[in-house]
């Protein structure tokens, strides 16, 4: 995908606010090492349909003050309200410190429903950061510059955010009182990008609380501007903007808008018939939805754009192509996931017969691939960015999980003497080796044939391949060691592991080795075979 034409609007809903060194800003916070250049532009009026689109296309980052008031959501979502209304949809979770390991839902590692995760967040290190359920788009409107021109066919998706506040993110390119630090993406270079996936995503090495100065010397070259928004405003970002936000506060809710316009269409635009009004945001178009459960297709490609780079692919200059290239292709995307490249394989297959772009020999046609409608290329696409970007998978933490150590954990619970499987042994170790409650529970019921509370080793026996075949996702070559109970893991009252070590809160520049892993339940990222991943 071309990032830079990738756009988003944010809009916060809610907030309660609660309320030495020779090397200037040097271990305090980001921003606090050169004078600020300003405050970005703030617009105190709706902009006109050509206003917003001069911003787009001088791709200046802009505050819209009380853009948003309009939406319902404004008024409507306090915590008794989404509990009752929204309960049951499942929300994605990250840690509140970018270097946490992803946090423990209700549903398993990083997935969580809205009322325990309401229950929950003020005293777990955890935000919510996920696709917008779609039972609640109708609470959220659309501002009329959105609905106008190629804009009304452009937007990706949309994000729902909500944490307690004093949360904070590394300095990315991507995306609530939310204080935002604004920088050029001409500076990069000085940014200390350390897992880039293209030209317009990834985040900073620098810890945003505590800025090592001694070992990210250029970050304090970087000029920047910053922003704060407040309830029913929005701010505009544009391409390959790097920032940083922080949360202050108990409550913050807010939602994005991610769109992809391209430079030419900016440039035709024309502003007749664009419509005044305010809509709900469930009768506006987005390329991706989201039910409220199940697979998200958070960070998917645009569609055209994902048609336009798979044919490249398949086709290059040529007309005509053997299936058999379709099938390298998707076997080559899907390496670590056969089944999904099977899947998808005949999913194509079918796709290209229904559309005559298959002959008895397997030879496909370009111009006939060409007339494929794009809802029928989507539904391929979402096998292949689903197996892609598992972290969008409410089974993720299968992918995650050692076989062999979960099998070895179970083995440990076994108790010889009373021929009975401790549960809770069971359940302790599996956390403590990184695993969610969720997901133990599930092993327990598995083992459990007559369902009488009490499992037997003759029910082990029978049961435990059955019971960890979900395990068998991603297989590991490394020696495991199981914790003992009490040890690691996703514990609830875990201190936040993330920021700087006492050395380099010292200024010591100690390498660390990029090979040392946690033998817990953490599968190498290798077998995830990402593409990307926008976290706005």
């Amino acid at each position: 995908m071309d990032g830079n034409n990738k756009y988003f609007v944010l809009i916060l809903l809610h907030l309660s606010l609660a309320s030495t060194h020779t090397l200037r800003g040097h271990l305090q916070p980001l921003g606090f090492q050169r004078d600020t250049d300003g405050d970005i532009t703030t617009l105190s009026i709706l902009p006109s349909n050509e206003e917003f689109y001069q911003l787009l296309i001088n791709k200046e980052t802009a505050l819209l003050k009380n853009a948003a008031k309009r939406s319902p959501a404004i008024d409507h979502w306090t915590e008794k309200y989404l509990k009752e209304k929204y309960g049951n949809l499942t929300l994605k979770l990250e840690g509140k410190s970018e270097d946490q390991t992803r946090p423990e839902g209700s549903l398993g590692l990083g997935f969580d429903t809205i009322s325990n995760f309401i229950d929950s967040y003020h005293v777990q290190p955890k935000y919510a950061v996920t696709q917008l359920p779609d039972p609640m788009r109708h609470e959220i409107f659309v501002m009329p510059f959105m609905r106008c021109g190629p804009l009304s066919t452009s937007v990706i998706e949309s994000h729902l955010w909500m944490s307690s506040g004093q949360t904070n993110s590394r300095l990315h390119r991507d995306n609530s009182r939310k204080d935002w630090i604004l920088m050029d993406s001409k500076h990069l270079d000085k940014m200390y990008i350390n897992n880039q996936v293209d030209n317009f995503s990834g985040s900073s090495s620098i810890n945003p609380d505590r800025v090592n100065l001694l070992r990210y010397p250029r970050i304090a070259e970087i000029p920047f501007k910053q922003g704060n928004i407040t309830p029913g405003d929005c701010i505009l970002v544009p391409p390959g903007c790097a920032h940083q936000v922080r949360s202050h506060g108990p409550v913050n809710v807010a939602f994005t808008f991610l769109f992809e316009i391209t430079d030419d269409k900016l440039k035709n635009f024309n502003p007749i018939h664009c419509s005044q009004d305010y809509v709900p945001l469930s009768q506006y178009h987005l390329s991706w939805s989201y039910s409220g459960s199940g697979i998200l297709s958070m960070g998917n490609s645009e569609s055209n754009t994902f048609r336009k780079e798979i044919l490249e692919q398949w086709f290059g200059k040529r007309t005509k192509i053997h299936f058999n290239i379709i099938q390298d292709t998707f076997e080559g995307l899907l390496k670590y996931y056969p089944k999904e490249a099977t899947k998808v394989t005949t999913l194509v297959k079918d796709i290209l017969k229904q559309y005559n772009a298959i002959n008895s020999n397997e030879i496909v046609s370009r111009e006939r691939c060409e007339s494929i409608t794009i809802e029928d290329w989507r539904k391929f696409q979402f096998i292949i960015e689903s197996a892609t970007n598992i972290q969008n998978n409410p089974d993720y933490e299968y992918y995650l999980t050692s076989y062999r150590l979960v099998r070895q954990v179970a083995e440990k619970a076994v108790v010889e003497t009373s021929g009975l499987f401790d549960k809770i042994k069971f359940k302790n170790s599996y956390r403590a080796a990184g695993g969610s409650g969720a997901f133990a529970d599930k092993i327990l019921t598995a083992l459990d044939s007559n369902q009488d509370g009490l499992i037997t080793i003759s029910e082990v026996a029978s049961n435990l391949d059955v019971a960890l075949e979900s395990y068998k996702l991603v297989e590991y070559d490394d020696d495991v060691n199981v914790p003992s109970d009490g040890e690691g893991g996703n514990q609830e009252d875990d201190e936040d592991r993330g920021g700087a070590s006492e050395e380099e809160d010292e200024g010591i520049d100690s390498e660390e080795d990029p090979d040392v892993e946690n033998k817990q339940m953490t599968s190498s990222s290798e077998y995830h075979n990402k593409k990307k991943h926008d976290e706005l």
